[in-house]
């Protein structure tokens, strides 16, 4: 039992992986005038600990691809823009074409014995990417949650996604990466949502 649920993980992981690099590779020679970019940063409390966290993100209601943190990943665990007493975790930056995206759901994934928790339900937070522009949408923060096993232990058991406004810090990370940023305007598109 075990082995499949190590078996299930490293499913999980491969399939949000794959996601994420088709991403990447599309968004990688996508180099156009009309091009905008995305900025936003995923983390976790110092004390949640888990392998992946994934935003699921929809373009045009046809197409979807995935933004992932990978915090304690066994096979490549990200390099971390933050790590302090509070969380840790990274700032993503996308090039993106213009148009209306919506995140509609997300997973938190747990090493080592396959479990994964998302929302039954889809959520709907609504952004736009403008030519030559920056869309912050903020920082998405995962909390962990307990639960208990059939021996009544405490247990982790997912996590809620809090979103914060963390412009000063992501931005500033951003800015470093590209030099280009510092001459475009921003857009702040942080939902107005407490958690997911």
């Amino acid at each position: 039992m075990k082995y499949i649920n190590q078996l299930i993980f490293i499913s999980t992981v491969i399939l949000s992986l794959t996601s994420c690099t088709a991403l990447k590779d599309r968004l990688a020679i996508y180099n156009a005038p009309n091009q905008g970019y995305l900025v936003l940063s995923q983390s976790a409390t110092k004390d949640t600990i888990y392998g992946l966290y994934t935003l699921k993100v929809r373009y045009k209601d046809d197409e979807e691809f995935t933004i992932n943190y990978l915090q304690n990943n066994m096979f490549k665990p990200d390099n971390r823009d933050f790590n302090d007493n509070n969380s840790n975790g990274k700032v993503s930056i996308f090039n993106l074409p213009p148009g209306k995206y919506k995140i509609f759901s997300y997973v938190v994934a747990q090493q080592g014995n396959g479990l994964s928790w998302f929302p039954k339900d889809e959520i709907s937070i609504p952004f736009e990417i403008k030519t030559n522009e920056i869309t912050y949408l903020g920082e998405y923060l995962a909390i962990k949650q307990t639960g208990k096993n059939l021996f009544g232990h405490t247990i982790p058991w997912g996590a809620i996604i809090k979103v914060e406004n963390q412009f000063e810090r992501d931005m500033s990370i951003a800015k470093k990466r590209n030099k280009k940023f510092e001459q475009l305007k921003i857009n702040k598109q942080v939902p107005k949502i407490k958690s997911l």
